[in-house]
């Protein structure tokens, strides 16, 4: 059973969808579809590539379970945590229970660069 009182950061859930600018050319946007309380479990690894430090972080966001977002699909859906974007990685339906979702995902910085 998930302990609510953990659940202690606002986290917004945003899927890309299609739409048409002013001029009506096709474009894709991030929409808002899920604002969650979650908890943050964050962990960092830092390596270095061609003589430049980067630094992965990464984070467990746990929330309670939804059945639409036990099944996105992870290259459409991002989530967006104190102003930063991050790439989802895994959804996983803690031990099948149907009670909370364990999300795994990275953060990247503006310019797609690990931070």
């Amino acid at each position: 059973m998930i302990d609510i009182a953990t659940l202690n950061q606002r986290i917004e859930i945003q899927q890309l969808t299609s739409d048409k600018d002013d001029r009506g050319n096709p474009e894709q946007v991030w929409t808002t579809i899920y604002k969650r309380w979650a908890s943050a479990n964050v962990t960092g690894t830092a390596f270095y590539d061609a003589r430049q430090e980067l630094v992965k972080a990464q984070v467990e966001f746990v929330t309670r379970y939804n059945k639409q977002l036990a099944m996105i699909d992870t290259t459409k859906y991002r989530i967006i945590w104190k102003g930063d974007i991050y790439h989802i990685l895994f959804v996983d339906n803690y031990k099948g229970l149907n009670e909370q979702l364990n999300i795994t995902a990275v953060c990247y910085d503006q310019n797609d660069s690990l931070r």
